[in-house]
């Protein structure tokens, strides 16, 4: 009896031991086999991953606002613009067609670790159904495991598959084994970087179609009288009864938590009236009032130019105006308190991250530059340090195609008196060394020219430049002592060396391809090419009286400070405010003004030269250039198609 008894507490303690090994070799199984879903600017991945990993990094009490709802929310609002307009700290929590009931949970979830004063939801899916067993998956997963976790599982999921996944998601991704990859063990690179505190950002305009509502699943019932009149009826679409229950529980919450709720409707065109009105009427009965973002007039929103999907939902731009117009809203509307000047461990982290951001921001937006811009820039950068630089030029086919009154200033400044002269669909080559023009011929045969070049530290080399117009072939080459520098490509080719010890600088092409599209490429050729060419800036810094070229009264005291990547800032003298397209505009003739927005970018301007010591300033933000207004002290943005341009002179503050 003894032994059996010593058997019987042996293999319980086996299986004991069993059930916890098994338990902790499952826990990261479960991790390697659950996708990573890290947001990446690039793709359709917008984070539901990373996103709800972060929120958890935050520091305790560190959270004024949460942003809960459906994908509209996430690709509206951006944290990160709004700290650093305002100091207030929040977090998007709004996933991929996040119902309700998700929300509800993920609002109490946030509570239990942050001290929230405020919750924007967005009231997309009390109209739509966004019971879809993935996108629900998406939001539990990362919701860490607790008592409360264990009840979104049980009322959120529509099915026992997202049941079973939920609380093992090898149930869902065991089929993932032959995918997995080096993040997926040690997480992804990206996630380092993750500055964007719940946001998506897509840098790029979509719209192959623009109707007045988009995805919409309404009916219209359509009828046709005897006499041939057509009359059409819209069927009601009733609000969820799930969804306004789980909406009223979030305002109980709320209520009984002094958090206050703020039901909002952000930017989209696949909504429309009807909905609009039914949602309102919800609203009133709960004693509350919609934000109605909806239509983005408040925000001065351009659907043909400020969405990434025909409308479904905002791209940076559109973001960047929503966020604005919501940073102001509070601002005007709650009691919420500037962070920005604090010293604590989270403001250490969020004045950091910010830092990061606006870096990784306006990389992003300079990488998305319309070509043209990115042309000028390069150009103005050779042209101001044209005296240290050895500039070789070689085309293939027509090198023309781009040549415009703007960029003859630049070339002009360069060194070549007439400004760029090559002739159309000729062989083209140019040399510059030290800002005298060396050569510059164009010839209908292909062209091949050889020279002897010495740096001023004496030493010899021996450039040979090839070029072929439309009807001499395809040759394109630019070689030092034999070694071929050149992208070769269609358009304008240039070599830039410096001519203090022969250093090849930077290489570049422009031109149009077969599409008729503007195509520019360029690239430093070393580490240390690159601190040459950074360490040399088109604007010094300084304080400047910035006037208008052509109107003698219209004179402004600025500050000039590098913002980095041939960008620079241009603040006000007294307020240090930033000159910023008002409300973030990307439209042709809308105001410039001195707005605070943290240096973020669309307060970054590309100066370039022009003759007679005069300047352009491009927007990084959205290429237009910058003009002075039709009043007094007033600018404007401009077009530069067709070669417009306006010229501002700078000269030295006292």
């Amino acid at each position: 009896m003894e032994l059996k008894k010593k058997n019987g507490i042996k293999n319980l303690l086996k299986s004991i031991v069993f059930v916890v090994v098994f338990s902790l070799t499952l826990i990261p199984v479960n991790r390697i086999f659950t996708p990573n879903w890290t947001y990446n600017a690039d793709s359709d991945e917008t984070g539901e991953g990373n996103r709800y990993r972060d929120f958890y990094s935050m520091d305790r009490d560190s959270i004024d606002y949460v942003v809960l709802g459906a994908s509209h929310a996430f690709y509206s609002l951006n944290p990160m613009q709004v700290y650093a307009d305002t100091g207030y700290r929040g977090f998007v929590l709004a996933g991929g067609f996040q119902p309700q009931t998700c929300a509800y949970y993920w609002l109490r979830e946030a509570d239990k670790y942050q001290d929230l004063k405020y919750v924007f939801i967005d009231a997309s899916s009390l109209v739509k159904d966004f019971h879809r067993s993935e996108s629900i998956l998406r939001n539990l997963l990362a919701m860490r495991f607790s008592p409360l976790k264990l009840q979104a599982i049980r009322d959120c999921s529509p099915d026992m598959d997202v049941t079973y996944s939920a609380f093992l998601p090898l149930y869902s991704f065991h089929d993932r084994w032959y995918e997995l990859k080096k993040e997926d063990y040690v997480g992804s690179e990206e996630e380092a970087w993750y500055y964007l505190r719940g946001s998506a950002l897509r840098f790029f305009a979509k719209t192959d179609y623009l109707t007045g509502e988009v995805g919409s699943t309404d009916v219209v019932k359509v009828n046709r009288s005897g006499s041939g009149d057509i009359s059409t009826e819209r069927e009601k679409k009733e609000l969820s009864s799930l969804e306004k229950e789980y909406f009223t529980k979030s305002l109980e919450y709320c209520r009984e938590n002094g958090i206050e709720l703020i039901p909002v409707k952000f930017p989209t065109r696949s909504w429309n009236d009807e909905w609009n009105a039914e949602v309102e009427e919800f609203m009133d009965s709960l004693g509350l009032k919609l934000l109605d973002l909806h239509d983005g007039e408040e925000m001065g929103i351009n659907w043909e130019k400020d969405s990434h999907d025909n409308g479904r939902h905002t791209n940076y731009y559109g973001n960047f105006k929503t966020s604005e117009y919501v940073a102001e809203y509070l601002k005007n509307n709650t009691t919420l308190k500037d962070h920005s000047a604090e010293t604590d461990n989270a403001a250490l982290r969020w004045n950091g991250d910010l830092d990061s951001y606006v870096t990784w921001e306006r990389e992003n937006v300079l990488g998305r530059l319309e070509p043209k811009g990115q042309i000028y820039q390069y150009l103005g950068r050779l042209a101001v340090n044209s005296d240290k630089y050895l500039i070789l030029m070689a085309g293939r086919k027509d090198v023309t195609e781009l040549k415009d009154p703007l960029s003859d200033d630049i070339f002009t400044l360069m060194g070549m008196e007439k400004g760029f002269d090559a002739e159309p669909h000729k062989s083209y080559v140019g040399v510059i060394d030290g800002g005298e023009p060396v050569m510059s011929y164009s010839n209908d045969r292909r062209i091949e020219y050889a020279m002897n070049w010495k740096d001023e530290a004496g030493k010899d080399y021996e450039l040979v430049l090839t070029s072929s117009g439309d009807a001499a072939g395809s040759a394109c080459s630019i070689t030092v002592n034999g070694d071929e520098l050149s992208f070769g490509e269609k358009g304008l080719n240039f070599l830039v060396l410096d001519r203090k010890d022969g250093m090849p600088l930077s290489r570049a092409y422009y031109g149009m391809d077969s599409d008729d599209k503007i195509i520019f490429k360029s690239e430093n050729l070393s580490a240390e090419a690159a601190e040459r060419v950074n360490s040399a800036p088109v604007l010094a810094e300084g304080t400047y009286i910035l006037k208008d070229s052509a109107s003698a009264d219209k004179e402004f005291t600025v500050t000039v400070e590098d913002a980095g990547n041939g960008a620079v800032h241009i603040r006000e003298k007294d307020s240090g405010a930033f000159l910023t397209p008002e409300k973030g505009s990307n439209t042709e003739g809308d105001r410039v003004v001195f707005e605070n927005t943290a240096g973020l970018a669309a307060s970054d301007w590309i100066p370039v030269p022009l003759k007679e010591g005069n300047l352009s300033f491009f927007s990084l933000y959205n290429g237009y250039m910058l003009s002075t207004g039709d009043e007094a002290g007033s600018f404007k943005l401009l077009s530069y198609d067709n070669g417009n341009k306006q010229s501002f002179q700078l000269r030295k503050a006292g």
